[in-house]
């Protein structure tokens, strides 16, 4: 079963303890990897889409990978789709990141770039994220032991 969900489900529950002592969120910490080919195929795939609208090119932010790689480690733990603790995330980007605006787009159950991107830009809510006016994003793509992938794209407006 393939599931895409967009912003809205927001609640509380403890999932960053790293950024309440570390707020430096440009730096990346030790536990975020570097991206995997899988995690870059799909950034140039939301580049290529914004290319064919005459949008302008997003950088990648390392402040936002820090965010997403957390937060697929979350929703792997909960083995569920969530936008738990959103508010947190978006503060983080704008304190500490310089973000004027940050929207989130979570996903799981796709097997490759192109349907995972291809799914997000059939969705309104989720094609607003990666047309929007922004200027910076990343995303992480996690597995679980099953070998179900998790997904969270974030999108920021310096």
């Amino acid at each position: 079963m393939l599931l895409v969900l967009s912003l809205g489900f927001i609640s509380c529950s403890p999932e960053t303890e790293y950024f309440k002592t570390n707020p430096n969120q440009e730096v990346l910490s030790d536990e975020v990897k570097a991206l995997s080919r899988f995690e870059i195929t799909i950034l140039d795939e939301i580049l290529f889409h914004r290319r064919s609208k005459g949008l302008s090119v997003l950088k990648r932010s390392d402040a936002i990978r820090t965010q997403v790689y957390i937060h697929t480690g979350f929703m792997i733990n909960a083995s569920r789709l969530s936008h738990d603790n959103y508010l947190e995330r978006e503060y983080n980007l704008m304190q500490y990141a310089g973000a004027k605006s940050v929207y989130e787009i979570v996903a799981s159950g796709y097997h490759s770039a192109e349907d995972v991107v291809n799914a997000w830009l059939n969705s309104a809510v989720h094609r607003k994220g990666i047309e929007g006016n922004f200027t910076h994003f990343n995303v992480s793509a996690e597995k679980n032991d099953s070998g179900v992938y998790y997904f969270a794209c974030m999108f920021m407006k310096k």
